[in-house]
């Protein structure tokens, strides 16, 4: 029962946007903007009716990845055998709650409501600070977390390059939201770039040397 309420609410959620998107389409300009640079500004334009396609896939993404979350332990080799994680749960319900967030930004956007940029960029630190928090939970899997060949040979590869890649994701998200309160719009797309690249290779090139280290080659 409990399965079949989250779904349901996942779905909702998920939908909510192209609910919203229904109820302002008539007042909704014919040409809108679908694609934004660093800076946030509109590069790329197209017809409304594309916003069904965008924000339609959007949502098919997040209940995709609800189920895929939720049943995980089925479908990995990995977690074939073990117990549901509460983990995979919480990125289960978690994740579409910020695609459907970030759904929702790009109508806006495109219904020149907001600006893009002044949304995006907070948001996705606070997805980023989200996944942070749980990063070091996360049990070895195919399909979430730091999936290098040195994390899925070795358990303890993984747990090590997880608890550190969780601080460093939890940071980033951080001075990602902190970032685009205190620095003009310009800056943003520079900054979310270079605190990506820190998230992701700094985890890396710790388990690259971990798996080194531990092979007796440093």
């Amino acid at each position: 029962m409990k399965k079949q309420l989250q779904l349901s609410i996942c779905i909702f959620v998920s939908i909510a946007p192209l609910i919203y998107l229904a109820s302002i389409w008539h007042g909704m300009p014919l040409t809108v903007p679908t694609h934004f640079d660093l800076q946030g500004v509109p590069n790329d334009y197209t017809s409304k009716g594309a916003l069904w396609i965008i924000n339609g896939g959007m949502a098919g993404l997040g209940i995709g990845l609800f189920l895929l979350f939720r049943n995980l332990h089925r479908i990995d080799p990995k977690r074939n055998g073990k117990q549901p994680s509460s983990t995979f749960d919480r990125l289960a319900i978690g994740t579409p709650i910020f695609l459907s967030a970030i759904n929702l930004v790009t109508i806006l956007a495109a219904d020149n409501v907001i600006s893009v940029n002044k949304i995006l960029f907070p948001l996705l630190g606070l997805l980023f600070a989200f996944l942070g928090n749980i990063m070091y939970s996360i049990k070895p899997n195919y399909f979430a977390g730091i999936r290098l060949p040195w994390t899925l040979a070795d358990d303890s590869n993984w747990r090590a390059t997880h608890r550190l890649a969780g601080w460093i994701w939890f940071t980033g998200g951080l001075l990602l939201v902190l970032s685009s309160f205190l620095l003009p719009s310009r800056f943003m797309g520079s900054v979310m770039l270079s605190l990506i690249g820190l998230m992701v290779g700094i985890p890396s090139i710790y388990s690259f040397l971990y798996f080194k280290r531990h092979q007796g080659q440093l």
